[in-house]
């Protein structure tokens, strides 16, 4: 289990004072009122460049049901402070930006910084810093929102 995701359940059964804390996604015994299903499909959606991701990682379905676990609970938890405004965008774009926060934890536990003797971080061949795995995400990160972005504008303006 992700140790983020173990203390997040932990917060959510202490705000809902549900003592003790019953086993990770039993939402029954935290809000018998919540559907965790109303918002799926969003949810699923700003998820979808993390499971791709993932999906080259070791334990990759694993780390991909603690990451839906993560986006539950933060959805919860926003659906209790938004009420009646809560929607799918909100539920999207949680969605979205936890995905790429548990993207960035992944890649961090996994890097191996190589070290020059003085401790400073090797260099390229042309003495530029060396790309990690975080840059090349965050890049194709930043390249998929703006295709997506100028693909929107392109078809609102015709």
């Amino acid at each position: 289990m992700n140790q983020v995701l173990g203390t997040a359940w932990n917060e959510v059964a202490k705000k809902a004072k549900v003592f003790p804390v019953p086993e990770i996604g039993d939402w029954s015994k935290i809000d018998s009122a919540y559907n965790t299903e109303a918002y799926r499909h969003e949810i699923n959606t700003g998820l979808r460049y993390a499971r791709t991701v993932l999906s080259d990682f070791p334990n990759s379905w694993k780390g991909f049901d603690d990451l839906r676990q993560i986006v539950d609970i933060e959805v919860w938890l926003r659906s209790g402070k938004y009420g009646e405004k809560m929607n799918g965008a909100i539920a999207y774009t949680i969605a979205k930006y936890q995905g790429r926060r548990f993207l960035r934890n992944q890649i961090k536990e996994q890097t191996i910084t190589v070290e020059n003797p003085n401790g400073s971080s090797a260099l390229d061949e042309s003495g530029e810093r060396m790309r990690t795995m975080t840059d090349m995400v965050w890049i194709d990160v930043l390249y998929s929102d703006v295709a997506f972005y100028s693909r929107r504008l392109h078809h609102l303006s015709s």
